[in-house]
């Protein structure tokens, strides 16, 4: 994508030259949230009982949810490639939007464009958003802020006095907070939330009639709906729905004259410190994360022309302590209708009555967090369930996420508080507030090492009734499954260090067998069967390195897979009669020197037995550099 033209989106009927359409051509889209002449509305934005609110949204809000509409309906019809193609530049967009709004003079000011820009930069992880405004037409109608005939237009004094409002997602987190509202206020609580599809509605609504019948009177519920309409998504990250969502909510706080509202998101998961190099930029959420909440509130301070505040109860919270929270107020029996998974949209195929599909990172997350917690039982059926199944083999992305949870978990239970500010240095800087003195800085760096060591501990506690629970000593453990997983402790060792001993092991028997006839006369030759075995057993090293995304390369390195954190070179060598052992240990550590930022294994096909003490050849090279050497004769 790389040097690649801008997306051009045209807004409703926002003007736009016939030379910049031109100069887009495929890259060109027109989103419509009314009907136009020649453009059916594809973009559908509503807000149900807003009726009663509409009169109360002042035009500069009007102009702000449209926009956030605009925004989600070009991130689900923009595609961000494959899932391999985990360079920044592959997988980030520049968005070029048109979009006619009633407020221009405040639009069009640096200061808001740059906020704008700045929230979405960061929560989507793309390269570049622009944003040109001109004026709307004063005849242009939108029913979300068109009182239909017999709508209310009950006065401000009619509606719930000083109410909280919060972010409803019909998921643990939200659940949670919402209960912890009702419990520790008297207030009445406004809750919003996207209907992203049907499922989702059917949750939301299952979670809500639960909360109505608990706790009657309390609560006013105002979900969104904004879908597209008569075309099909293309991309599922949906980075930008967090700012649709918010954006709603203030609207919404904008009408009570509420200033703040609140979202409910367990500390671990907003901070989501980076578990692979592919799940790095835009690929690894951030949507709650205390950065993204300093760029919305910036926003919203402008928009709102005072202080707002998105307000984040449980980020000093981990996901079992959540979870413990719902248990404390005897409400564990609300868990079942909950939905936490990510892959909703898809079917699921092994037990078609599931309600998650259990091999996500969030389905791993509570499933480890329900364990811990001791509430196993208040759970919902998984598609994939890592407590009773395998690994299934043409998914692997059950394996990659528990590998990843354990992994992480692991190390973080061996970092010392200076260790922890040394690893996670990167992140832990944007988590510290600018204004912070020596002192304050300690103790925020105090409590996230504490929040993280916390969480470590929960996930071993949750391995312990794992085991404890699932598992008899006197019966062989499930192969290919998390018990495996965590009895061999695979999940310790680097992924690229286990990938190269695999490969080292298919080279041992596969190099032999091809040669066993006729010895190769040229170096390509055996480059070329090396090359071959790679391509065969590609879907073993998938099953046993699950964390490694694979892309083979025949260049120099001779091989390359490639796209984890660390690459795995592979070095070919095949050493003739007329080879001298000291040549061959003097070509091997010439060769470390290149591959600084990866992980060397060196074929060294022997046929002549030119190599007299293998072992002494092995401990020579790989002392010096992180290479496993493999002699193949």
């Amino acid at each position: 994508m790389s040097g690649a033209k801008p997306y051009i989106v045209r807004c409703d009927s926002a003007p736009v030259t016939a030379k910049i359409k031109a100069d887009a051509g495929a890259r060109f889209l027109h989103l419509a949230i009314t009907d136009l002449p020649g453009q059916l509305h594809n973009l559908t934005l509503d807000i149900e009982q807003f009726d009663q609110l509409v009169h109360l949204v002042g035009d500069r809000v009007r102009d702000m949810l449209e926009i956030a509409a605009f925004v989600y309906g070009a991130d689900r019809l923009i595609s961000r490639g494959a899932p391999n193609q985990v360079e920044y530049e592959n997988w980030s967009r520049s968005i070029v939007f048109y979009i006619a709004v009633r407020d221009l003079d405040f639009w069009s000011q640096s200061a808001a464009n740059k906020a704008l820009c700045q929230v979405l930069l960061y929560l989507s992880g793309d390269k570049e958003y622009r944003f040109y405004f001109s004026k709307k037409p004063a005849s242009y109608q939108n029913r979300l802020f068109t009182i239909p005939p017999g709508g209310s237009t009950q006065a401000k004094d009619s509606l719930p006095a000083t109410p909280e409002l919060a972010l409803f997602s019909g998921g643990l987190d939200s659940l949670a907070g919402i209960i912890d509202l009702l419990e520790t206020t008297v207030s009445k609580v406004v809750l919003t939330s996207h209907r992203a599809n049907t499922h989702t509605t059917k949750v939301q609504n299952l979670v809500h009639q639960q909360l109505v019948s608990a706790y009657p009177g309390r609560i006013l519920y105002l979900p969104l709906e904004c879908r597209l309409s008569g075309v099909r998504a293309v991309e599922e990250t949906q980075r930008t729905r967090f700012f649709l969502y918010t954006a709603v909510a203030f609207a919404i706080a904008q009408t009570y004259g509420l200033a703040h509202i609140n979202i409910f998101e367990n500390g671990i998961t907003s901070i989501n410190l980076p578990k692979r190099q592919d799940l790095m930029n835009g690929r690894a959420s951030r949507t709650t994360h205390p950065q993204a909440l300093g760029f919305l509130n910036a926003f919203y301070t402008l928009v709102a022309g005072q202080k707002f505040t998105v307000r984040h109860p449980f980020l000093s919270k981990t996901k079992t302590e959540v979870v413990k929270l719902i248990d404390y107020y005897h409400r564990a029996d609300f868990i079942a209708a909950t939905i936490t998974c990510t892959k909703t949209f898809k079917k699921f195929a092994f037990r078609s009555h599931a309600k998650q599909c259990g091999y996500c990172s969030q389905c791993v997350d509570r499933r480890f967090a329900m364990l811990a917690a001791g509430l196993e039982k208040y759970d919902t059926v998984y598609d994939f369930d890592f407590v009773r199944d395998s690994f299934p083999v043409d998914n692997l992305e059950a394996a990659i996420h528990v590998n990843d949870y354990l992994r992480i978990a692991a190390q973080l239970a061996e970092h010392s508080f200076e260790s922890f500010q040394d690893e996670y240095l990167s992140e832990l800087v944007d988590l510290v507030p600018a204004d912070c003195n020596s002192t304050q800085e300690v103790e925020h760096l105090t409590n996230l090492y504490d929040l993280f060591q916390r969480h470590s501990s929960k996930v071993r506690k949750g391995i312990n009734l794992l085991f404890a629970q699932h598992t008899d000593p006197l019966k062989p453990l499930l192969p290919n499954s998390i018990y495996s997983f965590l009895n061999e402790r695979s999940f310790l060792r680097p992924e690229v260090e286990k990938l190269a001993e695999i490969v080292a092991q298919q080279m041992l028997i596969g190099i032999p067998l091809a040669f066993q006839r006729q010895r190769p006369d040229h170096e390509n030759v055996l480059n070329d069967i090396v090359e071959a075995l790679l391509n065969h057993n590609r879907t073993q090293y998938l099953r046993e390195c699950p964390t490694t995304p694979f892309s083979f390369s025949k260049v120099i390195p001779d091989h390359e897979i490639n796209g984890g954190s660390r690459p795995l070179y592979i070095e070919s060598k095949l050493l003739s009669r007329n080879t001298p052992p000291s040549k061959v240990t003097d070509q091997l550590i010439t060769d470390l020197g290149k591959y600084c930022n990866g992980y060397t294994l060196f074929l060294l096909y022997d046929p002549e037995r030119r190599i007299p003490k293998d072992s002494e050849l092995k401990a020579s090279v790989e002392k010096r550099w992180p290479c496993l050497v493999c002699i193949v004769r």
